[in-house]
Formats: structure tokens, sequence, C-alpha cells
């Protein structure tokens, strides 16, 4: 079973709280709010365009998008980039709050694709070929992104890097399991694998300074301040693309209304006015099911944690390392912050711990969570206890050493979506979805890519390459772009899938 099956029918779970989950999980999710939010330590240096917007909306554009998370950064890069060389896109991105303020500005900074956890788990359900696709498609990502900070000179600024990470394991049993399936990925995968290695308790507690853990498996991956990346891309886009793109902060989309009278445009309504548009992509991920009826059910909200600490006064800069911690129940996730970097904030001192999780230790092993559809308070008490222990309990104390002042800098939470198959919805959206039936001549259509059951900084930017190559597609029929070779068709959201994976209610639980 995936983690949205393993907590709600765990026998720890009540019958109460079973049946309020589901009641969440398949109602309407709604739409991101600001004024209960809480505020992410990646925002503390607000980029200039975070609350970007026109004086008034643009009456018509060829593509909105709905979101301003790393999704939609890479949808409009990819639009703009290829689609310009013959058509002059026109696109418009809203978002309901300041830019980049949602899933994306509340991540956990992590670029980290372990590759035999995910190939063990697909290739058993699916067959070898597909598993490796999927793989390689999630290991892609921190090459690209590398690449993509580099070509925009976003590297430093980012602190986008290539660090050495570590399965801690803190249960014998799961750290047996993942030896298993590491050694089918590197029979399977070698040249993808090549770089893992297994420490057995002794040296992994010596090398990596945590005292408790049965062993530990490294493997390259990557850390970012996800914040500055996409705000990044976007300053460098709308720079670039004048007359081209709008950012359209703080406008929330209330309803989209289907092409009428034989043309292809949609209306997308507003707060501040209505926009035409002959395209419109959903990046909204775990608030998708707003303005997507039929995805109420099929993807899932669910809050997480988390929370940027001071390390200990003797604790080492660690910035070249990320960790799991992975316990009998659950994980947690960490990386380090550089130990200097510039910033006008106070709060921002340097080489801060950005330690996220806690799900599984919550009242249920994370049952109240499932299906909040909101990042604000009350922070969830037994997460919030964790979190704020874990650190100096998992290192050793002659490393970790005595604490200066308040450990917890910034705790905060954020939205990812889950679907049943732990894999993305992307591409073009049936009608039977929207609710909004589209005449046959139709030539405008919705997308989505949304999804990432809490895996997004390895998942969405080349969904988002993936879904943009097929509107240009769309739009010019006798083009190719090559996403077909790379990009896993599983992840297609089709009627058929829909079907496959029912939505949770009361009576099927």
């Amino acid at each position: 079973m995936g983690l949205l099956q393993n907590v709600l029918f765990s026998p720890a779970v009540t019958e109460e709280q079973r049946n309020a989950a589901i009641h969440r999980i398949t109602s309407d999710p709604g739409v991101p709010e600001s004024s209960s939010a809480t505020k992410p330590f990646w925002l503390e240096d607000a980029s200039p365009i975070s609350s970007i917007r026109s004086d008034s909306l643009q009456e018509e554009v060829d593509v909105v998008i709905i979101g301003s998370g790393i999704t939609a950064a890479s949808v409009a890069r990819e639009l703009l980039l290829k689609g310009n060389s013959e058509t002059k896109l026109k696109i418009a991105a809203l978002d309901a709050r300041d830019i980049c303020s949602g899933a994306t500005g509340r991540n956990g900074g992590h670029i980290n694709e372990a590759g035999f956890d995910v190939y063990a788990q697909v290739a058993e359900v699916l067959g070898k070929d597909v598993a490796a696709k999927v793989t390689r498609f999630r290991l892609g990502h921190l090459p690209l992104l590398l690449g993509l900070a580099q070509e925009e000179q976003l590297s430093d600024e980012t602190q986008l890097r290539t660090v050495e990470s570590v399965f801690a394991f803190f249960d014998r049993t799961r750290f047996q399991e993942a030896k298993e399936a590491l050694a089918l990925f590197k029979v399977d995968m070698p040249a993808e694998s090549k770089d893992h290695q297994v420490f057995e308790a002794e040296e992994a507690r010596k090398k990596f300074h945590l005292p408790d853990i049965y062993g530990a498996i490294s493997y390259p991956a990557g850390a970012v301040w996800p914040y500055k990346l996409v705000a990044g891309v976007f300053s460098r886009l709308l720079e670039s693309n004048a007359g081209g793109l709008w950012l359209e902060s703080n406008t929330p989309v209330n309803e989209i209304l289907p092409p009428e009278n034989g043309k292809s445009q949609f209306t997308v309504t507003t707060p501040r006015g209505n926009i035409k548009a002959t395209h419109v992509i959903h990046c909204t991920n775990a608030h998708a099911g707003h303005l997507i009826p039929g995805l109420r059910g099929h993807l899932i909200p669910l809050r997480g944690h988390m929370s940027a600490q001071a390390p200990g006064k003797s604790f080492p800069d660690q910035s070249n390392h990320s960790w799991s911690f992975i316990y009998t129940n659950g994980f947690d996730y960490l990386t380090q912050l550089l130990p200097n970097y510039p910033s006008s904030s106070p709060l921002c001192t340097g080489g801060e711990l950005m330690m996220g999780g806690g799900f599984a230790q919550a009242v249920g092993g994370g049952i109240e969570d499932l299906g909040v559809a909101t990042d604000g308070l009350p922070f969830n008490f037994h997460t919030k206890v964790h979190l704020s222990g874990i650190l100096r309990a998992a290192f050793a104390e002659e490393i970790w050493g005595e604490e200066d002042g308040k450990a917890v800098k910034s705790m905060w939470t954020g939205n990812m979506g889950f679907t049943h198959d732990s894999l993305p919805f992307v591409g073009k959206l049936p009608s039977s979805l929207t609710g909004r039936d589209l005449e046959p001549k139709v030539s405008g259509s919705e997308w989505i890519a949304a999804g990432f059951n809490g895996e997004g900084m390895v998942h969405a930017w080349r969904c988002g390459v993936a879904l943009a190559q097929m509107l240009l597609e769309e739009i010019a029929p006798k083009k190719t772009y090559g996403w077909q070779e790379w990009f896993p068709d599983l992840l297609l959201v089709t009627e058929e899938r829909i079907k496959r994976s029912l939505p949770l209610s009361q009576e099927n639980a």
C-alpha cells in the first residue's frame, strides 16, 4: 500500500478520524489563503517580484497559467524559449497569493532522488523497463537544474549545489530492505548507481556523527533555496519577454468558463476582472481540485511541517550533505544552508539546518494532516515537538554541543498533492474531469502538471517541460519537441487512469 492507504487504514486510526479524513480528501480544497498562512523561512529574503502585478489584467492571452511555483516557472520558460521562434505566445501567470508563496516556497530544499527505492517499488509492480524510465526521469532533474542555475546565473544566489545525501537508518529492518533494493538497482542500472555506497553500523555512526543508526546509504543529490530559484527564473523571463509574460500576484481564479459560440477561448474569472485564453494550465498541485472537480478524491492534499534551526555551537559545517532519517515509521529530511550568504533579514545568519518531516510521529500516524489544504496554524503538536528536538537527539552530543538561545528560528506548514498510484498527473485534461464540455471544433484546452507526492523537486521541472512541449505540438502539429523519448507515459492524466483509482469515500473505505 502507498502512504495514503497506510495512514487511512492504520490500526491506530479510529473510525471517526478515518471518516473525517475521507471527508476532507473528497472535498473542495479551496483557494490558498494569505491571512492564515504561516511564513516560511525561505521567504525571509522576499524577491522584488514577490507581489508584482499589472495595473489591469490583459483582456486576452494565449495561455493562462494558474500558479507561480516551480511547475509554473518551468512551463512558462519552455513555452517562451521554444514557442517564440515561430509563435509569439502571450502568457499570464496568476497566483492567489504572492509569487511562489505556495508549496515550492515551503518545501525542504532538496533535489533528492535516491533511485534504488523507487526503482525497486516500480519494478515489482510495472516491470523493470518502466521502472528504469521513471527512475531516469527523476534522476534527470539534478543535472538539469544545475545547468539551469548556471545558465541563468543563479547558482550563487540560490545555493544550488551537489551534496552527498545520506539515508540514515534508525531501524534495522528498513536498513536491510534498503540494501536489498540497492543491490537490485546496482545490477539493473549500474551507471546510475555507481556512486551509491553502503556503510554498516559502526562505520556509518562514526562517519556521519549519528550514534544510534544501524547503517547508512549515501549517493549524490542536490540542495537549493527553492524560492530564490523560481523567483530568479521568473525575473529573467520578465526581463527577456516584455510584452509576452505577465505575473499577476494576489489574483485568485474564481471560475473557468468554457468557450462559447464556436470560439476557442476560455474565460478565466478573477476578482480583478476576466481574461480570455486559448489554453489554461493548472499548476496548483494540492489545490487543483478546486477548479477541476473530477480530481477531488484523486489528487489529495496533505499538510507537511518544515523548520529552520540553528545548529549547536560545536556542529561543523555540513552544507555539503543532506540527510534522510529513516525510522520504523516515517522519515525526516534535512539540509544545511551555506555558512555565509548575503541577506537583508536578521533571521538569516547562515548555516541554518532546514529540518522537515515528523508526519508519522503525529497522532494516528499523520491522519490529522491528511486532506488538509491549508498551510496555516495550528501546528500539529506532536510533529512540532518531534522536529524541535530530533536534531539534538540524533547527532552525537560532542558534535552538536551547546545551544545558543532559541534553536528553532522558524517553523511553517505547506501543502503537498498526493495521488493513489504515487505518480504525477500531467497532460491535457479530459472534460469529464473539469466538468467543462467543449464543442468539437474548439482548439483550446485545459492542462495540468500536479500531484508530485511530496517530491516536487524531482518531478515538477521536467513535468512542466513535457507539458509545455505537448501544448506546443498541439499549436503546431507538424513539429515535435522530443518529450516522448524521455517522459514516462504512465504520468499522463487519462480517464482510464482515473478510473483505475476510485476516489475514497465513506462507502468504499
